[in-house]
């Protein structure tokens, strides 16, 4: 008898809320990413890109991961290939969250941990009071807590000794984030798509890509025009330069840039974005993607 598809999904959201935790990572994965893709993943044998990514994730984790997707190591890295004039400036870490009482500048910052994603306080150009200052650290304690790699079985996250950083902000409101996914061919050729977000966490966040090319937007989605600002493209074309030298010991790496009053500064790098189960590509792009990361 043929199960109806709204049975299939309170399966999944059984198993999910229920069971998932006892299984083991890989069939985890492959619950969530049947989740988002409306398919079972190829992990061991890899084709689009997302399956590649789970591939990583489960077959090729090594301790460099570790090192360069810490947000405080990977500065040393970056000064290593390309100069420290493209980091953003720090002003503050500590694995101490209540040191950040004694902080005396808390206008234009931006309040994070290193060892994760998606944990942010951005303060700007304001006074702030005291409670709220308590509040923040005591948020911080608790982003000091959390295991990242449970969160999307992201193993080489578990092992960054963690910090709390404080950047100093880049502008006001929100820059545009450009997401460089690098793919080196066993030519040593570099492709790549870049992934522009305009609006970030606002309700017109849209998202542009562009592949190996800053005119060619070959897939977009939100409420935004996905577009670059001209002003912006020399910017971004000296970021494509530099990506070859960050990118060059990896087959593929995710590499972030910020373009702020004239200046380019780095952002991170990502070797498993989205953790393989995040459906945002679309499908040809994810074939695309796919076909150009050639694993070796």
């Amino acid at each position: 008898m043929k199960t109806h598809p709204s049975n299939n999904r309170k399966l999944i959201n059984i198993i999910k809320n229920f069971f998932s935790p006892l299984l083991p990572w890989q069939v985890q994965d492959a619950v969530f990413y049947y989740r988002s893709f409306g398919k079972l993943p190829s992990i061991k044998k890899p084709r689009t890109f997302s399956e590649k990514v789970l591939h990583r994730k489960h077959y090729a984790s090594k301790d460099i991961y570790t090192k360069l997707a810490d947000k405080f190591l990977v500065r040393d890295y970056v000064k290593e290939k390309i100069g420290d004039e493209y980091l953003i400036p720090l002003l503050f870490n500590s694995n101490n969250p209540a040191e950040l009482l004694s902080f005396p500048d808390w206008k234009n910052i931006v309040i994070k941990p290193n060892h994760g994603a998606g944990m942010v306080e951005i303060i700007d150009n304001i006074d702030i009071s005291e409670a709220r200052k308590k509040e923040i650290v005591e948020k911080c304690k608790n982003w000091l807590k959390i295991d990242f790699s449970k969160a999307a079985r992201e193993i080489h996250y578990r092992k960054i000794p963690k910090l709390i950083l404080v950047e100093k902000k880049l502008g006001e409101g929100t820059l545009n984030d450009y997401k460089f996914h690098c793919f080196k061919t066993k030519n040593n050729e570099y492709k790549y798509v870049l992934q522009v977000v305009n609006d970030r966490f606002s309700e017109t966040d849209s998202r542009g890509y562009y592949l190996n090319s800053l005119e060619d937007c070959v897939w977009s989605h939100g409420m935004g025009n996905h577009s670059i600002p001209t002003a912006e493209k020399p910017l971004l074309h000296k970021a494509v330069e530099l990506n070859s030298k960050l990118a060059q010991d990896f087959d593929y790496l995710r590499i972030d840039w910020y373009a702020h009053d004239g200046q380019l500064y780095f952002g991170e790098l990502t070797f498993t974005p989205g953790a393989g189960l995040i459906n945002e590509f679309g499908p040809e792009l994810e074939k695309k993607m796919g076909d150009m990361w050639e694993v070796f």
